[in-house]
């Protein structure tokens, strides 16, 4: 008995055809474009999230910092000179002043509210300290601080100013470096502060009106 030899045809249906090839290569080199596209896309995303988030973050501290700083009251600061009644203290890092502040998770107390900058691992920081008021005389150590509180960190720069007069027309007035006159608070305190994020400089600059003006 012979077996019957394969013919063309048989070898032509085993394998693909020139045309085949080509289309598979094209079709893979599309799926590559789209993949590759579709990666782009989503690291653009995720920078422009990153960068939004950042936004937020610094523009939530200037809203908190703005309250605080909005809600301080003409009284003497403690362990300051009584005949000079310093009640609103500061300078271009820092700034110190009497507010009601959140003490507990439903407690509000009186403090003097230390505001400043710090170095964090070499880098800059904005940090908090409260001190608890005390009668002068009533206890040996008046000045009772609070462990330093991280407001924020990896800054760039900090810088306070301050002004007398009404801020209405901010550019006409001249603010000031350092603020310590006896018995009188600033009309107004101008923060600006800048911060590194995902190699983009992100900035926020607030104005307080103080509710006294002593």
């Amino acid at each position: 008995m012979r077996t019957a030899p394969v013919t063309c045809e048989a070898n032509a249906e085993s394998g693909f055809t020139l045309i085949e090839v080509l289309v598979s290569l094209a079709l893979v080199s599309l799926l590559t474009l789209i993949m590759v596209g579709a990666i782009g896309q989503m690291r653009s995303i995720s920078a422009i999230s990153k960068s939004s988030d950042a936004d937020v973050e610094l523009q939530a501290f200037g809203n908190y910092l703005a309250q605080l700083i909005a809600g301080a009251k003409p009284l003497a600061l403690i362990g300051d000179n009584p005949d000079r009644r310093i009640v609103f203290a500061g300078n271009a890092e820092q700034l110190r002043f009497s507010s009601v502040v959140r003490v507990g998770s439903n407690q509000l107390a009186l403090r003097d509210v230390e505001i400043g900058t710090a170095s964090t691992n070499g880098k800059l920081a904005l940090i908090e300290i409260n001190h608890a008021r005390r009668v002068a005389g009533a206890y040996p150590n008046a000045d009772v601080a609070s462990a330093p509180i991280t407001l924020i960190d990896d800054l760039k720069s900090v810088h306070f100013e301050y002004v007398e007069d009404s801020p209405a027309s901010s550019t006409a007035q001249k603010w000031l470096k350092d603020w310590d006159m006896p018995g009188k608070m600033p009309r107004a305190v101008r923060f600006t502060i800048e911060a590194e994020r995902f190699s983009r400089l992100v900035r926020v600059e607030r104005i307080v009106n103080l509710r006294f003006g002593l």
